[in-house]
């Protein structure tokens, strides 16, 4: 079976979607390519520089293209034996006007992983996952540059990611779900003017047990414990048990877990400059840890459900960026900013989601969420950077079958509040997006599905200058077209 697919977005997009999948029997093979292409849009011909607007070039979004390149090979050569082997390669290029800089940012990823998976007996297996991920990051040059010509690369970063999991699931009763594991994850960084060395380096070991278990007829409990040992920082154990209780139309549930997040290589010892900022990495980190505790009921019925769920989280050492005094070189060197990686001693988020769905008849539905969000510093009693409070979204959806003909019509919209953050907020916008979906029942050896609509369909631009925090990077209103080709065998 074969898939191919493009869609155009006027102007300046292209993404397009092709896909190969072969079953023989017992081996089967799956083969993609994706492709995206942007000119890149301006949100605002102006730019902060310290209290004063200045003219620029500088884009929101810098003209790219980039692909993705996937293939998965699997093979059964038994009934309860699977295996399989895949990788992916993704680049990207990404320019910048010449009056911005005298370089682009040009991305490379290789990623590769294979694995088992062996049925014991219908209900339990074990399985055995490895992975490793290269993310290459480069500058290139849009003119001549030092020992640079224009077209060329410069490396400044080089991540490696490997990881190997082993899991096993095993049902002990028809009620009792018993799944344990371990993991190691082994991570490595280079780069040779961005650490306080040339290279950084950490792994992970893990290992997992998590109880499934239905107490009562109407009670299933699941608890759970963690085990995790870090190069740099020890030990620690993380538990976590949730309840759901069924009765009627309603599910009632209630969750406890305890977080654990070791600072990354990045935030230990990474630096770089942007927009005239100086963001710092620090060696000093402690790990960030946590306390989550949610409630939630549902009602379901066949032609409607709601959902309301409470929780809060309570964090210490939350792992985040203050601003430091910029020092007398770095301020000569175009440096008006400089922010330090540290940790908040208390910080809390808490909130409300509501999340509702329901089939009006006659095609046509009606769904949406929203999202209040309470996130604190406690420590010196000020929101959260980054966070907005108050986030929605709805659907109104259409749906019809005729002989030879399918449409599926949908009108969302996105709704979202002031982002705070230290040097001035995001703004608050919606947005509204129109999609049609066309489904053509054609007798043969293929399938059409061709889809168009309308993106922000009320053109809002946060034209905030260039270097602000936006809400949003939606170029305005834009019209987009696509078709779908399956090709069946």
């Amino acid at each position: 079976r074969a898939t191919r697919s493009g869609k155009v977005i006027l102007p300046g997009e292209w993404v397009q979607n092709n896909k190969l999948d072969l079953n023989l029997g017992r081996f089967s093979s799956s083969t993609s390519y994706d492709r995206k292409k942007t000119d890149g849009w301006q949100l605002s011909h102006y730019e902060t520089d310290g209290d004063d607007l200045i003219e620029t070039d500088a884009m929101a979004q810098n003209p790219s293209d980039d692909y993705t390149l996937g293939q998965q090979f699997s093979y059964s050569p038994t009934q309860n034996l699977h295996l399989y082997v895949q990788g992916s390669k993704y680049e990207r290029d990404e320019e910048r006007p010449v009056s911005v800089g005298s370089y682009g940012y040009y991305y490379d990823d290789f990623c590769y992983s294979a694995g088992a998976r062996y049925l014991l007996n219908k209900k339990d297996y074990v399985r055995a996952d490895w992975n490793s991920d290269n993310f290459k990051y480069y500058y290139k040059y849009n003119q001549d540059y030092s020992d640079y010509s224009a077209g060329e690369k410069e490396l400044q970063t080089e991540q490696l990611r490997e990881a190997f999991n082993l899991k096993g699931v095993f049902g002990l009763t028809k009620s009792h779900l018993l799944t344990v594991g371990s993991e190691y994850v082994n991570e490595e960084l280079e780069s040779a003017g961005r650490l306080e060395g040339k290279t950084a380096s950490a792994y992970t070991m893990a290992a997992y047990a998590q109880d499934e278990i239905k107490a009562i007829k109407n009670l299933t409990v699941v608890a759970g414990l963690r085990y995790v040992n870090h190069k740099e920082f020890g030990n620690a154990f993380t538990p976590k048990i949730a309840a759901l209780y069924k009765t009627g139309d309603f599910n009632i549930r209630a969750t406890y877990a305890r977080g654990y997040k070791a600072p990354t290589l990045k935030e230990l010892y990474y630096h770089y400059e942007k927009r005239g900022y100086l963001y710092l990495g620090n060696p000093d980190l402690d790990p960030q840890t946590s306390g989550y505790y949610a409630a939630s009921v549902e009602y379901i019925i066949p032609k409607f459900s709601v959902s309301i769920t409470a929780y809060r989280n309570n964090v210490k050492d939350l792992i985040d960026y203050q601003t430091v005094e910029t020092s007398a070189e770095d301020l000569a060197n175009g440096i008006n900013t400089t922010r330090r990686h540290y940790n908040i001693s208390k910080a809390q988020t808490q909130g409300i989601d509501i999340i509702f769905n329901a089939r009006l008849g006659a095609g046509f539905d009606l769904g949406g969420g929203y999202s209040f969000v309470d996130a604190k510093n406690l420590t010196d009693d000020i929101r959260l950077e980054n966070v907005a409070q108050n986030y929605g979204n709805v659907r109104f959806g259409y749906q019809h079958n005729w002989k030879k003909y399918n449409l599926s019509a949908n009108l969302s919209g996105r709704f979202q509040d002031e982002k705070f953050y230290e040097d001035g907020n995001a703004r608050t916008y919606t947005l509204w997006k129109l999609t049609t979906i066309h489904r053509f029942n054609i007798a043969g050896p293929f399938k059409l599905t061709a889809t168009a609509g309308i993106d922000n369909l009320f053109d809002y631009i946060d034209d905030s200058p260039y270097g602000s925090h936006y809400g949003t990077i939606n170029p305005g209103r834009t019209f987009f077209i696509g078709l779908k080709i399956d090709f069946l065998q």
